[in-house]
């Protein structure tokens, strides 16, 4: 399985500062609360949304290790 960059999918750089980054509205900050996660399709692709403490983080929604969700669809 080849590995997945969220970044380049976006068309990222790696060189870009914070200031630059491109953001894809999901829905609001209130779907997800602290702790929780879900998935979200961004670009026709899954993508697992988590609410750390305020903070988001996004994943592409698979595991490396066995080519299976990380986030139960709801």
């Amino acid at each position: 399985m080849k590995s997945f960059s969220l970044k380049s999918w976006m068309g990222l750089d790696s060189d870009q500062g914070e200031d630059d980054r491109k953001f894809v509205r999901v829905g609001r900050v209130d779907d997800v609360a602290p702790g929780a996660g879900k998935v979200v399709v961004v670009m026709g692709r899954d993508v697992g949304l988590f609410n750390c403490g305020g903070t988001f983080r996004a994943v592409e929604n698979v595991c490396p290790h066995n080519n299976r969700p990380i986030t139960v669809l709801f």
